[in-house]
Order: C-alpha cells, then sequence, then structure tokens
C-alpha cells in the first residue's frame, strides 16, 4: 500500500503537480516510520477510495486521468496535459451542456480563447471518436458549448416499472421534459434548461396548440405585468427552439410557433386544437402561422 502511495507521487512528480506529490511523499514516509501497523494502515484506505477518481469509465472507452491515457479496446491513447484537463471536465459532467466560457475556465484557465478550445476538442475528437467528423461522444451545441455524451450515465426516458415515479414527465412527439429537472430529453441527449426557460416551456406545453399572449407570460413567468420583457422573452424562445429541435435552421422550426401581436404556441402533432373560450389566449386559426418571426 505504499509503495502504491509513493508511485503515485512519482506519477504526480512528472506531470509537473509538486506540491501533490510533496502530500504524498510525506504521507508514505509517516506510515514507515509508524511501522505499518494494522492500525495505521486504517488510514490508507481513504486514499485508496481517492484512487478510484482516476479512473472514469465511458461507455466506449476508460480514462486514466493521473497518467493521461484513455484506454478503448484494445488501443492506449496518450492524451498530452491540456486535453486530458479538457477531458476530465467533460468526464464531470456527462450528458450536460457547458457553456464556452465555464468550459475554459474550468480546463485551461484565464487566457485561452474559444478557438483554442475547438481545436482541443477537435484534437479529442480524433483519438476517441470512431468517425471525428461525424462526433458522437463530445457534441457540439452552436453558439452555446459542447455535450459530453455517455450512453451509459443517461437518464432513461422511460421509467422502470418497479420504481415509483412521482416526478411529472411531459412527452411530447419530439422530445420529452422534465420540469422537475429543469430537463429535455432529445433522442439520447438530455438538454439542460434556465429557470426561465423551464417556467415558459411549461407554461407553452400546459397549453399546447393555443397561443399564450404576452400578457401571460409576463403574469406566469415573472409574476407581474408590468415588466419589460419582451426582448428576454424572444431570446428565451429562440434558445428553447434550438434545445428541442437541434441541427434545424430558423426557418425550419415545427414546434415553437409565433403568431405576430399575439404570442407563442406549442404545437403537438398528437393533440387535436380545440376552440377555447379562455380571453387570454388567441386561437390559431386555419391559416398557416408565421412560425419563424420571433419578434412578437
Amino acid at each position: 500500500m505504499v509503495q502504491q502511495i509513493e508511485t503515485l507521487g512519482k506519477i504526480l512528480e512528472k506531470r509537473g503537480l509538486s506540491s501533490q506529490a510533496g502530500r504524498f511523499r510525506k504521507h508514505a514516509q509517516e506510515l514507515r516510520e509508524e511501522g505499518l501497523t494494522p492500525e495505521s494502515l486504517e488510514g490508507v484506505v481513504v486514499y485508496e477510495k481517492n484512487l478510484d477518481g482516476n479512473l472514469y469509465r465511458h461507455a466506449l472507452f476508460d480514462h486514466y486521468k493521473l497518467e493521461q491515457r484513455v484506454v478503448r479496446g484494445k488501443d492506449d491513447i496518450y492524451i498530452p496535459g491540456r486535453e486530458n484537463q479538457l477531458l476530465t471536465v467533460l468526464g464531470e459532467s456527462p450528458n450536460v451542456l457547458i457553456f464556452y466560457p465555464e468550459l475554459l475556465e474550468r480546463a485551461f484557465g484565464k487566457g485561452f480563447t474559444i478557438g483554442y478550445l475547438r481545436k482541443s476538442v477537435e484534437r479529442l475528437r480524433k483519438k476517441l471518436e470512431p468517425n471525428p467528423k461525424k462526433p458522437e461522444t463530445i457534441l457540439t451545441r452552436r453558439r452555446r458549448g459542447y455535450l459530453f455524451r455517455d450512453p451509459s450515465k443517461e437518464i432513461p426516458l422511460e421509467p422502470s416499472q418497479e420504481v415509483e415515479v412521482k416526478e411529472r414527465i411531459h412527452v411530447h412527439p419530439g422530445f420529452t421534459y422534465y420540469p422537475e429537472r429543469s430537463m429535455v430529453a432529445v433522442g439520447s441527449v438530455n438538454e439542460p434548461l434556465t429557470s426561465l426557460e423551464n417556467k415558459v416551456l411549461g407554461l407553452l406545453m400546459q397549453h399546447a396548440n393555443r397561443y399564450v399572449t404576452r400578457e401571460m407570460f409576463k403574469r406566469e413567468v415573472w409574476g407581474r405585468k408590468d415588466v419589460n420583457s419582451t426582448k428576454v422573452l424572444t431570446e428565451i424562445i429562440k434558445h428553447l427552439r434550438r434545445k428541442i429541435e437541434p441541427g434545424r435552421r430558423m426557418e425550419d422550426y415545427q414546434y415553437i410557433l409565433s403568431k405576430y401581436g399575439i404570442g407563442y404556441k406549442l404545437y403537438d402533432p398528437s393533440k387535436t386544437e380545440q376552440p377555447d373560450s379562455v380571453t387570454v389566449f388567441e386561437i390559431a386559426s386555419q391559416a398557416k402561422p408565421d412560425r419563424n418571426d420571433a419578434s412578437i
């Protein structure tokens, strides 16, 4: 056990982590001086457990963080320093979108650009992806960030029959919405929602196939009618469209539709549109709405 601690110290020293390596060497020396009695070995168990954090098991490969290597099948691939740190940060938040500024700060620190981040991702994809041009592990979310997909850690879309489900789950033909988790699942990818995005989508889902007016959004989302929320609402709708219909261009969005001067509606083809007498909603006409007009 002491030899393992000393070996780990040597690895850290080679990686330039002198202070951490010094602590490991000091602890190993203390254990030797104590004579390695059973009592002294009780404290070593803590280090043994911490060593588990060195390994990240992905569905397609194993990442050994301290050794800076990835084992994929029979291939043992070396991952250089900053690329290794980037992969470590991505692995800390599997299946969750990490925005560019946060990823840059956590992986590299200050002074690095998005261009540098993109080049690092390209190099990682060449080492991890079977087809780097069509990545399946490190996914790009245009103008936002990256998502590290790991099928082994995804939340199942259909809950097990043996488990009592207490949360609400809304199933739309194009996505699944989890309001308690502030998340939408599109295919096998989970997209987190901000607090306001969650409230807006919840309101649209509640009144599917009916237009929700600006006044209704102000009252239900912001809690007041006098707030100037038009620009903020437009941005939220823009982000929601990208999340529930990824890969589509603005003119091709099909689910969140807009009608000038009225508001927005969530189109659900599995439900029939019915006239409603509630005055705060404008019922969709038979004519096709201006679905891509984001300015209401």
